[in-house]
């Protein structure tokens, strides 16, 4: 006689511990599964799922180092490699609320709390196999993101199917979201919700009005939910988007620290957090999102390092923004940690010129500290980026106005796509909101410093200078605009001014060194020191007659 089909089923355990392995494969055995296999990590499991297919995984949600459980779900549905009929159980020893919730989110088909004994996972499996069974036809278009199908899979099996009622409907309600067809989820929650009013049905509800713009009602029917079950992260992630799509950041942020409190680990809510703190200037929020992602990005074992250097590009914004001297300190303190820790990741070496990317950041810690001449050399030696370098071309900018290079890094901006790292581009945009005022101020005071210049009147154009160089005192350009305005002047002054425009001019070449010039601009200051040298030449020969 032989075994029931489910018996059959390829197994496979991800767990980095033997003697969990083995008493797991006894258990399973006891039920009657014969064919087990093992994966002691993340990565190994989804090379084995690569291989071949799978219609029972258990994944621990502790891995050890590399991928945890929930990175290694979230990898398995984004890489489909789970088929229709695949159930996955996570285990774990784990009962936290943000490790429950977390790894509830992505959705595992159960989740299995140690220990547990032969008769629980019996039953476990079989409630688990039946509703596969009984809902077979959806599974398959649910993979393909087909919700068309869905829809059409689905609707039948109200009728039939009463005992997964809540589930059906769940799943048609986002399917016609998806579908753009709010009437129709309107009309599948009706009779239910005038009926009783669970807080699954009232969430659904609220994704309906979501769906059709109605964002105070939304947030309403949120706050309903939430009401009977405070744990519903979902309907914290709606009221967050309500409260965006009506302009109300604060609020948005508000909600949002709800729910990261409730589950902190769940990349997109991270994301969004970082974004909002960043247009809110909530630097000890935005930071904390970024740690976070980084770290998560990290023990997953990904080889894209954005997260990380947004981590420390993130760090040099909070030092050069807070108003806070503690905070400032810690955050200075942290990025030199970060940045220690990098040049020891050799997978991240060989996928960037870290050199560089250090460098850049060095040379923003140095003006954050005061160190801005430092600071300034160091821009000189980076600006020119390689065709490999390009993306570090927003950091050269983020350095360029933080010394008051506004003329040079406006010149870049045009330059620049962040349309591949939003968080980025939100950096960008934090750190012009904080400099705008003298930045405008400053280029003002340099249009109206050049037009006096083209009407020859030298004096009114050395005042407006000195205006911008107070706004921004090591801007190269507005330096050597002075030093040649000097001159001018000089040239035209009468005698009782001279001396001074001279002594002015004399300690504004002093300044300007030629390592902290570009090539074009150390030609400029010298062709600018051999007129000042001929003029004080001219002075002496007309002083001699």
């Amino acid at each position: 006689m032989s075994a029931p089909p489910q018996l059959n089923s390829q197994i496979l355990i991800v767990d980095d511990q033997r003697p969990f392995q083995l008493m797991l494969k006894g258990i399973l055995h006891g039920i009657g599964y014969r064919y087990i296999e093992f994966a002691q990590s993340g990565e190994q499991a989804l090379n084995r799922c690569q291989q071949q297919s799978y219609q029972l995984i258990f994944i621990d949600y502790n891995l050890g180092a590399g991928k945890n459980g929930r990175q290694l779900l979230e990898d398995l549905h984004q890489m489909q490699l789970l088929q229709p009929d695949t159930i996955c159980m996570l285990v774990t020893g784990e009962n936290t609320l943000p490790m429950v919730l977390s790894a509830v989110e992505q959705e595992p088909d159960d989740y299995l709390m140690k220990p547990f004994s032969l008769s629980v996972l019996r039953s476990r499996l079989q409630r688990l196999q039946q509703k596969k069974q009984d809902l077979a036809a959806i599974y398959a278009p649910l993979l393909e993101q087909n919700w068309t199908e869905v829809v059409s899979a689905a609707q039948p099996l109200l009728a039939t199917q009463p005992r997964y009622d809540a589930y059906l409907r769940r799943l048609l309600v986002h399917s016609f979201i998806r579908l753009q067809q709010p009437e129709k989820a309107e009309q599948l929650m009706a009779h239910l919700l005038a009926e009783r009013r669970p807080a699954w049905a009232v969430l659904l509800e609220a994704h309906i009005e979501l769906g059709k713009q109605n964002y105070t009602r939304c947030i309403t029917l949120c706050e309903e939910a939430l009401s009977q079950n405070r744990f519903l992260v979902e309907a914290f992630d709606l009221s967050c988007t309500s409260h965006q799509a009506l302009q109300q950041p604060d609020l948005a942020v508000q909600v949002l620290r709800q729910a990261l409190e409730i589950s902190p680990y769940q990349n997109q809510r991270l994301q969004q957090m970082f974004q909002l703190s960043c247009d809110l200037s909530l630097w000890p929020d935005m930071i904390q999102s970024a740690r976070i992602l980084y770290e998560n990005t990290r023990k997953a074992g990904s080889n894209d390092p954005t997260h990380l250097l947004n981590y420390i590009r993130s760090l040099l914004t909070g030092v050069s923004c807070t108003e806070d001297p503690s905070q400032k300190n810690r955050w200075q303190q942290e990025t030199a940690l970060a940045l220690h820790r990098a040049r020891r990741d050799d997978n991240l070496l060989r996928k960037v010129n870290f050199d560089l990317f250090d460098n850049l950041c060095q040379a923003r810690l140095e003006s954050s500290d005061g160190r801005s001449q430092d600071a300034h050399r160091q821009l000189v030696k980076l600006q020119d980026l390689s065709e490999d370098d390009q993306e570090f071309h927003a950091d050269v900018v983020l350095l360029m106005n933080q010394l008051g290079e506004y003329d040079g890094a406006k010149e870049r901006e045009q330059q620049l796509d962040t349309t591949t790292n939003q968080a980025l581009a939100k950096m960008l945009a934090a750190q012009q909101r904080k400099i705008a005022p003298f930045r405008e101020a400053f280029f003002q005071f340099s249009r109206e410093a050049a037009e006096a210049y083209q009407q020859q009147d030298y004096l009114k154009a050395v005042g407006l200078y000195e205006q911008a160089l107070q706004l921004a005192p090591l801007n190269t350009n507005s330096q050597l605009n002075l030093a040649q305005t000097l001159l001018q002047a000089l040239n035209a002054a009468v005698k009782d001014q001279k001396n001074h425009l001279q002594y002015k001019l004399e300690q504004l070449l002093r300044q300007l060194l030629p390592n902290q010039l570009n090539d074009q601009q150390r030609e400029r200051l010298q062709l600018l020191r051999e007129q000042f040298d001929a003029s004080k030449h001219s002075q002496r020969k007309s002083a001699g007659r």
